[in-house]
Formats: C-alpha cells, sequence, structure tokens
C-alpha cells in the first residue's frame, strides 16, 4: 500500500508549481495527526489568504488551493489530481505494509516447501537428490562402520 508523506519543503514545491506563493518562511506547514493529510497556509502582498490541502480521497491524491479574502469570502478554488508518477519523482510517497499485508506475508513465507530451496555447492536439484538417495541414512547400511 502506497502512503502519501510531506514536509514543508516538498509541499512548498508542489504547490509553487501550480501557484505562485511568498517566500517559504512565510508559509505555514501543518500536519493532522495520525493521518496523511498535510496543508500550507499563507497570506500574499495583495492580502489573500492562501491554502493548500494535500491528502488522498478515493486512493488518487488531490492538491486543493484556495484562495480568500482576510476573513472573508472564497475569492477561488483549484482542485488538482496528482500524477503517482510525479509524487514518486518528488519523493512524496512511501511504501507501507499494514499489519495484515504483513502477517499474510509471513504466512505465506511459512507454508513455502523447504525443498524449493537451491541446493548447496550451486549442482542441479536432480544431482543433488540423486547423491542423497545414495548416502546412508543410518548405522546398519554402513559396512564395516565403527559404532
Amino acid at each position: 500500500m502506497l502512503k502519501l508523506k510531506a514536509n514543508k519543503t516538498s509541499l512548498y514545491k508542489l504547490v509553487r508549481s501550480y501557484e505562485s506563493l511568498p517566500p517559504m518562511r512565510r508559509a505555514c506547514f501543518t500536519k493532522t495527526p495520525r493521518t496523511p493529510t498535510f496543508w500550507l497556509t499563507w497570506t500574499d502582498g495583495c492580502g489573500l489568504c492562501g491554502k493548500a490541502f494535500l491528502s488522498a480521497c478515493g486512493g488518487k491524491p488531490l492538491l486543493s488551493i484556495t484562495r480568500r479574502e482576510f476573513c472573508g469570502e472564497e475569492v477561488s478554488r483549484d482542485v488538482h489530481t496528482l500524477d503517482l508518477s510525479d509524487l514518486r519523482e518528488r519523493g512524496m510517497v512511501e511504501v507501507f505494509i499494514t499489519p495484515a499485508e504483513r502477517r499474510r506475508l509471513n504466512a505465506e513465507q511459512k507454508k513455502a516447501p523447504s525443498g524449493l530451496e537451491d541446493p548447496p555447492g550451486g549442482i542441479s536439484r536432480e544431482a543433488y537428490h540423486e547423491n542423497m538417495s545414495i548416502i546412508p541414512r543410518d548405522k546398519t547400511d554402513c559396512k564395516g562402520a565403527i559404532g
């Protein structure tokens, strides 16, 4: 499973590719606890407050950019569906394994038969098993063995 990840720099660069922004030190970054949801707020020189909201909805990453007057009406709202390959290049996606997936993978590894591994010494499986069949298994098969 894939999970969004962002910090102030990565989100600022992403939003800057869609919108003109003030310097980074004048933007405020927030992450919601326990969920991969992030937003960036800023005020531009015209007195408009901007908010960029990055989240996943229906399995697709969305970036919503809203501009509003200070304590007033919403001026504009743009919603962008982001390309997953672009987010991977930016380092904003990570692979996340849930506990259920981890248990399933462990169960599959335990079910795998042990005879499928490659034998030691780099010989073929058939030759290995033929050689193993002629090796004596207990003391009674060994003539002249001590013990």
